[in-house]
């Protein structure tokens, strides 16, 4: 039995024991007025109906097997019976004349009925005290089925961080407290305003999860947790309360900075400069209590997304923000655009489901109104198979969703909403698509209750749209934050002590060519600090950094430049690699122990014997560490392998994924001049079948270490690859290598059974393809981007 009907016949069976205790009363009251009058018929045959209704509920027979479940429906079943008793005993009392003759028949068994009632109210006293041990045994007992399945939708809206799931837990607690021991009869009315409560919960919170799964995607927040943390306090004086003399946080009042320059005196004003002053109070006024759209515009490499990072996560934002909220509940939530991530994560679709999932899982009172027709069809069928229900939630449907929840009055939920916006300009999208977004931003705004923070570089359609009296200019601020990055960068390094009396004035030239571009500014510093291992002297160290390119595309060909043939070649085919990806994502492991430049010309990889299984936890690890090692060193830190939580493979590592170092290197490497190149030189390469073949890697490690018991192994050769240029081409790729990998698959039921375990995102081996989101996609379509794109 399913915890909401268990509940729900608990709740029918106390109605009942509450109704007949009330019957029994009514009962006796009539055997004392003995008076024959027709209206007494009249209150026994409202009594009859209201009593054969409050047993309609006791009717439930679900075959559970269940120890108190068949306890708990035999219980169901004795009050009915005894409702049939009570109504016997009700119809005897009515009486179809005043006459004296039924008066005195009535007289003559009025003590034999007294006798039956006084047993009925004795019968119902045990119903009440066995009610409350059943109770007791379902909800807290650890064998109980309903327990477990309780605990299952507790835990499944817990994970979603769904705020109906402390209201469960509440009542829980409550109805747990009130039932130990159950003696007082005027506890049952409070127990049954409980029980109908959890059901209802129950109900709402199985539903309330389902909807936010179905919006929750793999990749939702892998983008912000790809942003380091603001390093050094930079940016926090924006959030200042107060303009704080801090000398710890301020770069002059660093000791080796104020000894490396004669200017430095330790009793200087460190204040704030005016423009960064102007900037605080707009933010924090528009926070505490501003309204409408707050642009944060900068250059490419500014750090606009690290600002963004830090201020969704500090809680000053979240005190200014309370300012603002007055009474109203603040919901807070957040969205990152990110051009080189998945379709989800560049897409409006990704930006509605998004922000949806965060509003929602807060606000779950809001889903039926949000979603009216989802909440419907769960409502009337809560059996429906989940895959079925992804048709409710497709990109139209969620776009109507998201146009409720900003258009709901929100009022009468006492709710304001601030969204946090990052990186307009990495919405996958032309310009005249990335006006239209502005200005949809701008109507979702207009809204008392609703505001919003977002950030972009400075192009025209954002910054011809955003009110610009809302406006930070980020490169203009980040002089100082610059310069404590390069102080701490330098005073951290190994070699310090060689250039500890002139390395402030290096800071300073770099940040006075830098131009408020924190990522240009790194990069140099990285530079310059290797030189300082070479031995440099202060002229050398200040003439490489005025030779540094002030673009970044040139400053990326100046890194990547002087490097060896046989490296380069390795490097840039890593690099087209990622560029190229038609999946969500490239693992670094489909690497482990291969050749890199290798696998471009060996007809029969992968192969079996080229494929390195993973016999221990030590393995996995080792082999991630190597190939980090080597992609960051070939590509010179231009790629880089970062940790995904929300990937698993193998069923138990967590999954590794290659990105780009900033958003910047893929532009770079789109630009026609570069990516000509890159083409030009694997123009014999098929990139279409490399990907699918690297993507087999993971499919024969997992034939070797999941299902080796009872399979004979032997090599994939080149013969079972056919030749692809299109996603059927891959297909059959796929199927064909699956059969040559392991015979027994050969099998077309047990090839199928092993290419539904692969596909089915329920299954956790199916995350080792690189997540549940690419589902069939990945065998039928996985091509689509890719032969769209225009290369």
């Amino acid at each position: 039995m399913d915890p909401a009907s268990a509940i729900g016949l608990a709740s029918s069976i106390i109605t009942f024991i509450e109704f007949s205790c009330k019957v029994v009363t009514i009962a006796n009251e009539l055997y004392e007025s003995n008076n024959g009058m027709t209206k007494e018929n009249a209150r026994i045959l409202k009594v009859i109906g209201d009593l054969k209704e409050s047993s309609l509920g006791l009717k439930v027979d679900t075959g559970s097997s269940s120890k108190h479940d068949v306890a708990l429906q035999d219980l169901a079943k004795e009050c009915e019976s005894t409702s049939g008793e009570l109504i016997a005993i009700l119809e005897k009392l009515k009486l179809a004349s005043q006459s004296k003759r039924e008066r005195l028949k009535k007289a003559f068994d009025s003590q034999r009925k007294r006798k039956a009632i006084a047993s009925l109210e004795s019968r119902l006293g045990e119903y009440r005290n066995q009610m409350g041990f059943r109770l007791l045994c379902l909800l807290n007992e650890e064998t109980s089925t309903t327990k477990k399945q309780l605990d299952v939708v507790q835990a499944a809206s817990k994970k979603l961080d769904c705020a109906s799931s402390a209201k469960l837990e509440d009542i829980r607690r409550e109805l747990i407290s009130l039932l130990s021991p159950l003696q007082d009869a005027n506890l049952l009315s409070k127990i049954n305003e409980k029980l109908q409560s959890l059901q209802a919960v129950v109900k709402s919170t199985d539903r309330e999860t389902r909807i936010l799964e179905h919006l929750h995607f793999e990749t939702i927040h892998t983008r912000e947790d790809s942003i380091e943390d603001a390093p050094y306090e930079t940016f926090r004086w924006i959030l200042d309360s107060e303009d704080n003399n801090h000398r710890e946080s301020n770069p002059k009042t660093s000791r080796h900075a104020l000894s490396s320059s004669p200017k430095r005196t330790g009793d200087e004003d460190v204040s704030l400069p005016t423009t960064m002053k102007s900037a605080r109070e707009l933010l924090q006024n528009w926070l505490s209590s501003g309204t409408g759209v707050f642009h944060i515009s900068g250059k490419a490499g500014s750090g606009k997304s690290t600002l963004m990072k830090l201020l969704c996560t500090h809680r000053r934002t979240h005190e200014l923000l309370r300012s603002w909220v007055g009474d109203r509940k603040l919901i807070f939530a957040r969205f990152y655009f990110w051009n080189p991530g998945s379709d989800l994560q560049k897409s409006l679709d990704g930006l509605y489901r998004s922000i949806l999932f965060h509003v929602l899982r807060q606000c779950p009172q809001l889903i039926p109104s949000v979603f009216p027709d989802q909440w419907e069809q769960l409502s009337a069928d809560d059996s429906s198979s989940r895959r079925l229900e992804v048709d409710l939630f497709r990109p139209p449907q969620i776009k109507k969703a998201f146009d409720g929840l900003i258009q709901t009055s929100l009022d009468s939920e006492n709710i304001a909403i601030c969204l946090f916006i990052d990186g307009l300009d990495e919405y996958n999208a032309k310009a005249y698509d990335h006006r239209l977004l502005a200005e949809r931003i701008c109507r979702w705004a207009v809204s008392k209750n609703v505001k919003i923070c977002v950030s972009s570089r400075p192009h025209v359609e954002f910054v011809d749209t955003f009110d610009k009296r809302l406006r930070i200019n980020l490169h203009d601020l980040t002089a100082q934050d610059i310069t404590r990055l390069g102080c701490r960068m330098f005073e951290n390094s190994s070699n310090f002590s060689r250039i500890k009396e002139t390395y402030y004035a290096l800071v300073e030239e770099i940040v006075s060519l830098a131009e408020g571009v924190f990522l240009w500014a790194h990069l140099v510093l990285k530079s310059i600090i290797s030189e300082v291992a070479l031995y440099s002297s202060y002229k050398r160290l200040r003439q490489k950094i005025r030779s540094m390119p002030r673009e970044l595309d040139e400053l990326y060909d100046k890194i990547l430049g002087g490097m060896e043939p046989d490296d380069r070649t390795r490097a840039n085919l890593l690099l087209l690699l990622m560029l190229s990806k038609p999946f969500s994502t490239l693992s670094p492991i489909y690497f482990a122990g291969l050749e890199i430049t290798g696998i471009t010309t060996d007809p029969d990889f992968p192969s079996d014997g080229q494929v390195i299984p993973f016999m221990l936890e030590e393995d996995y690890h080792v082999q991630c560490d190597i190939i980090t090692r080597q992609i960051s060193s070939l590509t010179r830190g231009l790629l880089v392998v970062t940790t995904d939580p929300s990937l698993l493979l193998l069923d138990t590592h967590p999954s590794v994924r290659i990105d780009f170092f900033h958003r910047t290197v893929q532009d770079y490497l789109e630009t026609p001049r570069r990516l000509t190149e890159l083409l030009e030189e694997f123009a014999n390469i098929d990139l279409l079948q490399l990907h699918g073949r690297l993507k087999l890697v993971p499919i024969i490690r997992y034939i070797h270490e999941e299902l080796r018991n009872g399979f004979e192994q032997r090599n994939v050769s080149s013969a079972v690859f056919p030749a692809t240029t299109d996603a059927r081409g891959l297909n059959a790729l796929l199927s064909a290598a699956l059969g040559a990998a392991n015979p027994s698959l050969s099998d077309p039921s047990k090839r199928e059974d092993f290419t539904r375990l692969l596909r089915d995102p329920d299954d956790r081996s199916y995350a080792m393809l690189g997540g549940a989101s690419e589902s069939d996609v990945l065998f039928d379509n996985f091509a689509k981007d890719w032969l769209v794109r225009p290369w």
